[in-house]
């Protein structure tokens, strides 16, 4: 179940599926009796809870790993990953609605980019190759989610373990919260 907030390509949804991942949790849970792996957005251990609390049976991280050393990302990535620097949902580099960080090249020509995938990936694959050869950031495409700026520059492993101490810690202080409620 990914969330429009998700980086990169659109997993199995229709193009223009504008969900977040917490609704679309929801409103699949309501018509699915299977577990459900939610998806888009998650970088840290409170987005985990939520979508715990909210039905997911596991949560799936992508951008969180962008920079850590196994994550085999070019610095130029790993740079804009940890920049500030919004995402936007665009189709000038593939045809195919995709997140990531807002560049020029994304900026100049989303608004003109048809539907056309795997044809436009096709016309843009030379650009894409030299603009990662000579590290362009203004034109590469740097595939990441809505919550990019909460990744940490760890290994893979302590990414994993603090994001799941911090999503038991959040669950915990939500229960603790609750019981105050009556």
């Amino acid at each position: 179940v990914q969330g429009t907030e998700a980086g990169g390509h659109r997993g199995g949804l229709p193009d223009d599926d504008d969900y977040g991942v917490l609704p679309l949790l929801r409103l699949t849970a309501a018509r699915c009796d299977r577990p459900l792996v939610a998806a888009g957005g998650l970088v840290d251990g409170p987005a985990v809870a939520a979508v715990l609390a909210a039905g997911a049976a596991a949560a799936q991280l992508g951008t969180a790993f962008l920079r850590c050393p196994e994550a085999g990302s070019s610095p130029m990535h790993r740079a804009a990953v940890a920049g500030a620097t919004p995402t936007a949902l665009t189709r000038s580099y593939t045809g195919k609605r995709a997140r990531g960080v807002a560049n020029d090249f994304l900026r100049q020509h989303d608004a003109v980019a048809p539907r056309g995938y795997p044809q436009v990936l096709h016309l843009t694959r030379p650009l894409l190759a030299a603009a990662r050869r000579d590290g362009d950031a203004s034109v590469a495409n740097l595939w990441a989610g809505q919550a990019h700026p909460l990744a940490r520059d760890l290994p893979a492993a302590q990414v994993v373990a603090e994001v799941s101490a911090d999503a038991r810690a959040a669950l915990a202080t939500v229960v603790a919260r609750s019981a105050r409620w009556g």
